[in-house]
């Protein structure tokens, strides 16, 4: 089984979140601005870009508009992880290789736990005392072992 990934269930979830926190939309125009925001959002889009979309369907924008549209981004990404981790959960997905392994992008050096099925790998040649030991975080499925190129 696949990892999740964004579809359109998951953005007409963020679109209903995100409308019925949507300050300045009247009671009985949530439905509407729901519909239009699920038309007009793309993923990784920023609030102003949103609302720019917004203002073609009739919307008035204005800071606060603005401020309520950049939440719809971090409610689907809120979404998708949430449900990786259900999928993490229900297929028992387990790390396929051990700490140490070299891949093409660095040693792994753990598992995220803040991630659901992500490990953590150190880049080949970062020193540590002046990068403050970040890791890039890879998916399980993405990792190329490093004899593997």
């Amino acid at each position: 089984m696949e990892r999740p990934k964004i579809g359109k269930e998951m953005i007409a979830e963020a679109a209903k979140i995100t409308a019925k926190k949507t300050s300045n939309c009247p009671d009985g125009e949530r439905d509407s601005l729901e519909r239009d925001i699920i038309h007009a959002y793309r993923y990784l889009m920023d609030g102003f870009q949103l609302a720019k979309y917004m203002e073609d369907y009739g919307w008035d924008v204005d800071t606060i508009f603005v401020e309520d549209m950049d939440s719809m981004d971090n409610h689907v990404r809120q979404i998708l992880q949430r449900e990786q981790f259900k999928w993490e959960k229900e297929f028992d997905i387990k790390p396929m290789y051990p700490v140490g392994t070299r891949t093409t992008e660095g040693e792994i050096m753990g598992i995220s736990e803040y991630g659901p099925a992500q490990y953590k790998i150190k880049p080949y040649g970062q020193d540590d005392e002046s990068c403050g030991k970040r890791r890039r975080i890879v998916n399980f499925e993405d990792v190329i072992l490093a004899d593997q190129q």
